[in-house]
């Protein structure tokens, strides 16, 4: 009873190889004696285990609860005790199949960090579709009716069909971001493509984190030139912005050509110019994901003009480059001898992953 009553951190693995019974009688058990768990880790869970919900019912200060949920399975009883912990919960992630009762952040007025890594599609297909019900258990649904006033930290991560013309649910991101009081928002990172959605839909959703995040400080989004002017208004507004995650849509950037000065004419892209112009101060991680328009030249004017700036040496990642990074590689060696760029600066492989 003494050792078991001050476990702070549980570790939770149940498959349906289990004898269920025997789980949920050891939860229940252990609930007796653990009553100051703040962190609860669910490895896989293919039931909606009434003793795990019973033993989130009885915590005193649970804190955080990670999950990664089973396709078949919706967890009405372990989503209720866990909104049941709204006066003390401020992380909470889900990762996989998940299927969440539409009620699931009501009440979790608290929560600081909210993360949801999803194996399964998740989007509208058609704007006749942007305004239908969704099922009650779509996590669209669940993050339309939330209101999470002190959220810090937004992570959202999808795997849709590209085969299929997906449109991305801007407006419930949006709603979302401004239910945030007191310019709390500190990390947005949906990986989600803005491609197919009307240009007035993505103007609108930079413009509410300009308003609504002006303290951001980690921003994952993706560009293309049509938001251009919004993007810049973003730049100048969110000035404490440290680290920036740009996924390229696959179309053509503006590029204004130049003469260098030998008689030579030269092309600069727009983006990459205000980047390196307009961003702040603070900045010092940039990554750019499939910028196929963004020539070893534009990249190497892109760094002549961080340099003149007097700027902070920047961490910089090509993402999804690897099949041209011998076109790279002289212009990152030759500004990390000049210490712009940091030594950890590289092009990598197709995905954000681990950023």
């Amino acid at each position: 009873k003494t050792f078991f009553s001050r476990i702070t951190e549980l570790d939770c693995d149940n498959s349906e190889k289990y004898d269920q019974e025997l789980v949920t009688a050891t939860y229940k058990n252990i609930s007796k004696i653990c009553r100051n768990i703040q962190k609860i880790n669910v490895d896989r869970f293919d039931r909606d285990n009434e003793g795990l919900a019973y033993l989130i019912s009885n915590q005193k200060n649970l804190k955080e609860f990670h999950m990664v949920m089973s396709e078949r399975v919706i967890y009405t009883n372990i989503v209720k005790e866990i909104r049941s912990q709204s006066n003390s919960l401020t992380h909470l992630s889900f990762k996989g199949e998940v299927k969440l009762p539409k009620d699931t952040f009501e009440s979790l007025i608290h929560l600081k960090s909210l993360s949801l890594k999803l194996n399964h599609e998740c989007g509208i297909r058609h704007h006749k579709e942007e305004n239908e019900v969704l099922s009650s258990t779509n996590i669209l649904r669940a993050l339309s009716d939330s209101f999470l006033p002190n959220l810090e930290n937004f992570y959202l991560k999808y795997n849709n069909d590209v085969s299929v013309p997906w449109l991305q649910p801007l407006h419930i991101f949006q709603k979302l971001i401004s239910t945030t009081r007191n310019n709390s928002l500190r990390k947005i990172d949906i990986d989600s493509k803005f491609s197919i959605y009307p240009d007035t839909h993505i103007h609108s959703y930079i413009q509410t984190i300009s308003t609504f995040c002006p303290l951001i400080e980690f921003l994952g989004i993706c560009y293309k030139d049509t938001i251009y002017e919004d993007f810049e208004q973003l730049l100048l507004n969110c000035d404490r912005l440290k680290i920036l995650k740009l996924e390229f849509i696959k179309e053509p950037l503006i590029q204004i050509e130049y003469d260098d000065g030998e008689g030579n004419r030269r092309k600069y892209t727009k983006i990459m110019e205000l980047l390196a112009d307009q961003s702040p101060d603070p900045l010092f991680k940039l990554y750019l994901k499939n910028p196929l328009f963004i020539t070893k030249y534009n990249l190497w004017d892109f760094l002549d003009m961080w340099k003149n700036n007097e700027r902070i040496p920047l961490h910089l990642e090509l993402v999804g480059m690897i099949e041209v990074k011998e076109d790279y590689d002289e212009v990152f060696e030759n500004f990390v001898r000049k210490n712009i760029l940091s030594k950890y600066s590289a092009i990598k492989g197709k995905s954000f992953e681990n950023i």
